[in-house]
């Protein structure tokens, strides 16, 4: 009698103990490999980059795309060029890192460029550790942020979002935008978009011709910014005593880009170029590839 109940629980152990196991999947193994070779690239143990350590990080990166591949498969999207492995560097320190997990496709000569992850993926993603915590958002709310935009697709220049662009789609968002390194452009010409379609995320970034500029906007911009010059010229004089003005300054000429930029996102909807960013933004959809 005692052997059959200490048999029993045995049995109970065993089945719980294989209740409580989960295989390991690919995309496990992948940021397993992942995580690991990012701490092996960080600062700290790699201070100094030569031709050796250039070397090892390719390679890992390498390693690390035949691992996403196990994950998302080698097929291209009808239109796009043969995929590339999106994370360009394991160097902590560079501009491009941390960028999302999965493959950059292009098209259209280089003018659009869309990356394919998995939705487990992106929110693992988002909620990394290298991520700045007000970026560490769920997927729904990235999908309206600019720095997803640059953060996911990767670039030198600030993404600026213009306008909304409207949809009714579930899981899917859009913005009309521009890129800089200096202060926001006078006219928007690219569309942003995230569509998560069953396990897939697919996040794009594509040029709209031609560039949508409001004259309604700018000019007010312009007047006000032409009137700071001068304020400039006649406020800020040599010595030592300028910080206060400056940063005096400093605020209004951001005043001045955020009007600019609230006009444009109020006024966007009812321009007739808009319509093309709508139509752009369709024609973007309507290219990725069945689930």
């Amino acid at each position: 009698m005692i052997l059959r109940i200490v048999a029993g629980v045995a049995m109970l152990c065993l089945a719980a103990g294989a209740g409580g196991l989960r295989a390991e999947t690919a995309e496990d193994r992948y940021l397993a490999a992942r995580d690991a070779a990012i701490d092996r690239f960080t600062p700290e143990r790699v201070p100094n980059i030569g031709e050796t350590e250039l070397d090892a990080e390719a390679k890992a990166r390498v390693e690390l795309e035949g691992l996403m591949r196990a994950v998302l498969g080698s097929d291209t999207p009808p239109g796009f060029e043969a995929g590339q492995f999106n994370l360009t560097t394991l160097f902590s320190g560079d501009i491009d890192f941390g960028k999302l997990d999965g493959f950059m496709f292009e098209a259209d000569g280089g003018d659009t460029q869309m990356v394919v992850t998995t939705r487990s993926l992106l929110t693992k993603w988002l909620q990394a550790k290298w991520q700045d915590p007000k970026d560490r958002l769920p997927p729904d709310a990235a999908m309206k942020s600019e720095t997803f935009y640059l953060r996911s697709l990767g670039s030198d220049a600030a993404v600026l979002s213009y306008a909304d662009i409207p949809l009714d789609m579930p899981d899917t968002f859009a913005i009309l935008a521009a890129r800089t390194q200096d202060a926001p452009p006078n006219e928007a010409n690219e569309v942003f978009l995230t569509a998560i379609r069953g396990d897939r995320v697919f996040v794009i970034g594509a040029n709209v011709e031609p560039p949508l500029a409001i004259p309604a906007c700018t000019k007010p911009r312009e007047a006000a910014e032409a009137k700071l010059s001068k304020q400039e010229r006649a406020e800020i004089k040599p010595g030592p005593r300028n910080a206060a003005v400056l940063e005096r300054l400093i605020k209004q000429r951001e005043q001045i880009e955020t009007d600019f930029r609230d006009c444009f996102a109020a006024r966007a909807p009812k321009e007739a170029g808009f319509a093309k960013a709508i139509s752009r933004a369709k024609e973007l959809l309507a290219r990725l590839p069945a689930n």
